[in-house]
């Protein structure tokens, strides 16, 4: 029933009643006390236990409306396709080599849009989908959602592992691989110990492959709230060769360090991190 009730709507609504929409959406889950609980939990977890709770507060309502904003672009896709990206060049120049490269991202903004973004600047780009992507029971948003990330270049099941990664990084490809997804690689990010995914540091020291982190941004700080003028982000692509460092440990706490800087930046933009990282919160 909800799937057809969102085939009938979601696409329909038209783009200029959009932020109105997503604000109504918003404003009803910050009404849910158990949708509040979990949005303040969220930002606990990215602020640390020091912030005050005043803090958390003031951040709710764009977090959830952040949220909501990222949920109608799975069915308008003009909205995060294409995104404006600094340093596309040089992942363009590297690409151009034959060599393959890895881009590494996270569950930032409108992370979703990253694939097709590259795809629109000569950057064909493969993303690493969760399984659940390709089972038959899966809910239409999800849908919606490989459609997105495949709309130039189909996604690589992450059911096939790491031989799938490397056949495509092989024959030159570009492949996307997040390292905010479960995994059982301790490591520690905004000042907490998790465990997330050490595939794409591992691979990039094994094999050479250099690095592509795709970070998100605030385009206009000051004016957080306006989508009238459509996302208010951008993208930035920074280049890590592993050879440069002496350990795969060494180069992930690299990646680690760099996408914890974008989005301590701009919390409130991230797709709820305690789905994204394996955490004993007891145990901290």
């Amino acid at each position: 029933m909800r799937d057809r009730l969102d085939l009938a709507v979601r696409p329909r609504v038209p783009r200029g009643l959009l932020p109105t929409f997503a604000r109504m959406r918003a404003t009803r889950s910050a009404r849910s006390e158990g949708q509040r609980s979990e949005a303040l939990r969220n930002l606990r977890f990215l602020l640390g236990d020091a912030a005050p709770q005043s803090d958390l507060e003031a951040l709710l309502p764009e977090y959830l409306l952040h949220s909501k904003w990222r949920a109608e672009s799975r069915w308008h896709f003009d909205l995060v396709v294409p995104q404006r990206i600094e340093g596309v060049d040089q992942a363009r120049a590297a690409f151009d080599q034959g060599r393959g490269l890895l881009v590494n991202f996270m569950h930032h903004a409108y992370y979703d849009g990253i694939f097709a973004t590259l795809a629109t600047h000569g950057v064909p780009c493969a993303v690493v989908a969760t399984p659940q992507m390709y089972e038959e029971t899966m809910p239409l948003w999800m849908r919606q959602e490989k459609a997105l990330v495949g709309m130039y270049t189909p996604p690589i099941n992450a059911a096939e592992g790491k031989p799938a990664i490397l056949a495509a990084l092989k024959d030159g490809g570009v492949v996307a691989v997040a390292t905010d997804v479960p995994g059982r690689t301790p490591m520690r990010f905004v000042g907490r110990d998790v465990q997330g995914s050490f595939g794409a540091a591992l691979m990039a020291f094994d094999t050479g492959t250099r690095l592509a982190l795709v970070t998100s941004h605030q385009e206009d700080p000051e004016h957080p709230e306006d989508l009238r003028r459509g996302p208010n982000a951008f993208l930035r692509v920074a280049l890590l060769d592993p050879t440069d460092f002496t350990s795969p440990e060494e180069l992930l706490a690299a990646m680690l360090a760099h996408h914890e800087a974008a989005i301590t930046a701009w919390p409130q933009a991230y797709d709820q991190p305690l789905k994204r990282w394996t955490w004993n919160e007891a145990g901290d």
